[in-house]
Formats: C-alpha cells, sequence, structure tokens
C-alpha cells in the first residue's frame, strides 16, 4: 500500500497548510474541495502534519452487528498507522438512529461516514440530496456487480464491502429433474412444460406454504424487481411519490396472472392455504413435491435435516423472451459521505483503503464474507453460495425485492395474495385493492404525495 502512505503524505501535508491559512482569516480549514485542490498540486515532498484529523463514522448498533466488516479494528489501526487520520465511530440505539441522522443530515452537522442500509437510505436519508455522488471513485471500476449499488437516478452514493448471497427463487429437487430428464426451466412456457410432466409422474410440481402469508410474495419479488431496475428504472419512485399506483403497471397484473394459473391448472395443490413452511421439509424428503417457490434458506435448512437431499435452485420464470433474474434482500451497511462532512476527502480515503484487498481479506479474518469488489480474496463458500454468486450474482443477474423500497407494511397486500389464490380477488382486484391501502398507509405515515 505504498501508494497510499504517498497519498497520505499529501494529505496530511495539506491539512497542516490549510490550518495555516485558516490561522490567517481563512474559515474553512476543513473544506473537502479546497482539501483536494492543495493535494492535486502538493509535490508529495512534505512531512505529515503534527496534528492528526479524526473522521467521524456513524451507524446504528444492530446494523454494526450484521456488518461488522466496515469497523474491523484491524483495518481502522492500519488506516489510522498509514494516514494519521484517525477513526471515530459513534453508535447509535436503534430506535434513534434514523431521527438522529436525518436531524444532523438536515442541520448539516453531519458526521464524515453515515452506514446505513442502501434503499433504507435512500427512502429514509434521501442520499441522492444529502450524499456525495461516488460514481467516479476508483473502486467503483472494482465493483463485481456496480449495478447493485445505483440509486434509481443511476449515480452510486456509497459503498459496501460484502456483496450479498441471498437467493429467492424456485427450489428444485434436482434427483427428479434428472429421473424425469427435466432441464431448468427458462421461461413461463418451459415452467408450464416442467410442470406438466412432473403432475402427470404423480408428483405435486410446486409444494406451497401459502398459509404463511409471506411465502407468495417470493413469486413477484424477482419478476417484479426486473420490471423496476430493467424495465422502469424510476417506478419505485413513482410510486412512492404518488404519482403512479400498482395497478397502472400492466406488467404487475401479468405476473399475478401467471402465478395464479399454476393454481388453477392444479401444479399447486388445493391445500396451498392450509400448507406451512414447516411441512415443506416432509414434503421434500418423501418426494412428494418437486420444487417450492422459496429462498436459499430452504436448501440450507434441508441439508441439515437430510444431507443427502440434493437441491437446486432457479429464477421464477414469469416471463417469455426476458432475462430472469434472482431476487435478493437490499444491500446492508453502505458507507455513505454526506455532503456537509467536514472532511470527505479523508473520508475517500477510507472508503478506497477498505476496498483494497489486503482490507477485505483482513476483515474476513473476523468473519468471513463475499467481497464486493472483484480482486479480493473469496471466503469458502458452500456449493449452493458459489452456484449463486457465479451464475447471478457475477453476471449481474439479481435485483433487490420489492419490499426494500416500500416505505409501509406490506402484510395487507400479503393477505390480498391469498384472497387471490382462494377465488376471492383478481389480480387486477388485488392491485386495485392495495392501491387504495397503500395510500391509507403513505397518508398515515405522512408521506409526501399522499
Amino acid at each position: 500500500m505504498g501508494y497510499l502512505r504517498q497519498k497520505s503524505i499529501l494529505l496530511a501535508a495539506t491539512v497542516a497548510f490549510v490550518a495555516v491559512m485558516a490561522g490567517c482569516g481563512g474559515g474553512n480549514a476543513g473544506n473537502g474541495s479546497e482539501l483536494k485542490g492543495q493535494q492535486e498540486q502538493s509535490s508529495g515532498s512534505v512531512a505529515p502534519a503534527k496534528e492528526s484529523v479524526t473522521i467521524t463514522m456513524e451507524v446504528g448498533q444492530a446494523l454494526k452487528e450484521v456488518a461488522p466488516h466496515a469497523f474491523s479494528q484491524a483495518n481502522i489501526d492500519e488506516f489510522e498507522k498509514q494516514t494519521n487520520v484517525k477513526v471515530k465511530v459513534i453508535i447509535d440505539p436503534d430506535n434513534q438512529v434514523k431521527n438522529v441522522l436525518q436531524t444532523k443530515l438536515s442541520t448539516s452537522e453531519t458526521p464524515d461516514i453515515v452506514v446505513f442500509n442502501k434503499v433504507s437510505g435512500e427512502n429514509e436519508l434521501n442520499t441522492a440530496n444529502y450524499m456525495l455522488d461516488l460514481s467516479g471513485e476508483p473502486w467503483v471500476r472494482r465493483l463485481t456487480n456496480p449495478d447493485a449499488l445505483k440509486a434509481p437516478d443511476g449515480n452510486i452514493y456509497g459503498f459496501v464491502m460484502q456483496s450479498p448471497l441471498d437467493a429467492q427463487a424456485i427450489v428444485y429437487n434436482k434427483a427428479i429433474f434428472q429421473e424425469l430428464g427435466l432441464s431448468v426451466p427458462t421461461s413461463y412456457d418451459e415452467f408450464l412444460a416442467v410442470c406438466e410432466k412432473i403432475k402427470q409422474a404423480g408428483i405435486a410440481p410446486i409444494f406451497a406454504p401459502f398459509k404463511d402469508r409471506w411465502t407468495f410474495q417470493i413469486w413477484t419479488a424477482g419478476p417484479f424487481g426486473y420490471v423496476a431496475t430493467k424495465e422502469k428504472p424510476s417506478l419505485w419512485a413513482d410510486i412512492n411519490a404518488g404519482t403512479t399506483k400498482f395497478s397502472e403497471v400492466p406488467e404487475f397484473e401479468e405476473i399475478l396472472t401467471k402465478g395464479l394459473q399454476l393454481v388453477e391448472r392444479g401444479y399447486i395443490s388445493p391445500s396451498a392455504l392450509s400448507d406451512d413452511y414447516n411441512m415443506a421439509p416432509d414434503a421434500f424428503m418423501k418426494k412428494k413435491a418437486a420444487m417450492m417457490i422459496m429462498g436459499d434458506w430452504f436448501v440450507s435448512d434441508m441439508k441439515v435435516k437430510d444431507p443427502s437431499i440434493e437441491l437446486g435452485l432457479f429464477p421464477v420464470p414469469a416471463f417469455n423472451g426476458k432475462d430472469l433474474m434472482i431476487s435478493q434482500s437490499q444491500i446492508t451497511g453502505m458507507l455513505h459521505i454526506p455532503k456537509a462532512a467536514k472532511y470527505p476527502e479523508e473520508a475517500k480515503m477510507f472508503l478506497d483503503f477498505l476496498s483494497q484487498k489486503e482490507q477485505m481479506d483482513r476483515a474476513q479474518s473476523d468473519q468471513p464474507f463475499m467481497p464486493s469488489v472483484n480482486d479480493a480474496s473469496a471466503p469458502s463458500l458452500t456449493p449452493l453460495q458459489q452456484e449463486i454468486y457465479d451464475t447471478y450474482i457475477k453476471t449481474n443477474k439479481a435485483v433487490v425485492e420489492m419490499n426494500a423500497f416500500m416505505k409501509v407494511d406490506l402484510t395487507e397486500l400479503w393477505k390480498y395474495y391469498q384472497d387471490m389464490i382462494a377465488g376471492g380477488k383478481t389480480p387486477k382486484q388485488v392491485l386495485e385493492a392495495w392501491d387504495e391501502k397503500f395510500a391509507e398507509l403513505m397518508s398515515a405515515a405522512n408521506q409526501p404525495g399522499f
């Protein structure tokens, strides 16, 4: 990391220069743009400043535990050693962190780095307005999946050390597929053909634990995410602003209709609304069912219950002629730099430092994770995790689930899905009912536009 030492020497010297200028009447000794200009003119031959700079990094207690990589004490110690820039971590109570950060951002009394979940930050902290656009930073070119870090406006407002490895998709029994000569479907029509062949073999094509209210929405997660990510990039923002309704998105109705067709054709059992998640292991161990609309966690659960079962997964095939993508939960622990940060250049230095292979590898010694950059060492993954990473994350075939973008609870929508499966609502009526309930919830939450 010789380049970092040189950069820190230049930076420290500039801090000293600016401090002197401040003593002569300058009022912005810590101004990032001034610092950057001075840094670019420095010859690199000056000594570090006698007094170090301290940058602050603020986070909620739970998020620090969930995404500990950015807080590796060994990395912080090494950064301070190399740069003469100190790092102070501020931890807020979970029930206060959002309000605390919102107040600090609105009053420009901000920390130098804000650690917050990506989509939650876009919705609750207005990152596009309050945070620096980091799209031009050097680490961006080394990201494995840069699209995953982009905000709805296409800019990147933060850095994250880890790539998510979860997947919501169709889980399937590989042995059944092999016995029946089936290939993984890549379209809705192929999926129907696979379901029909499994049904003819006397096996339930899809085990559906729809008694658990949250389960059917996994059918919508990837396809809805595809529409919002690849076809209508402003969709979630428009819905949250009240300028677009769910029922005005024809693709949503199409996706729900195709999910309902699985019930109508007998590919999902009529007992689906009585079946729950806890019944799924028995269905798979006894080969009563070949597939389930679920997530990677079920595969992990089954490995414990019956290691002999080989399960795989593939994206929800709700389209014909379009790319199929898994859905994932939102990116956690994103490091943002507020526009009002006192030391933005030092904060950028810290992010660049964390992005390097040495720091990625060092943080993994505390807790393994999949690095977000392509030149860091990968941890030892399970076969399923490796499949998810190689097939979907590295190839940019993963989207963030709708839930992450919503500002209100979705339980009522999930109830409407159950009504649809029971025959009480059409897909169109589900979306219209949710539009009405969504507006009511958004109004109660004092969201603009409602």
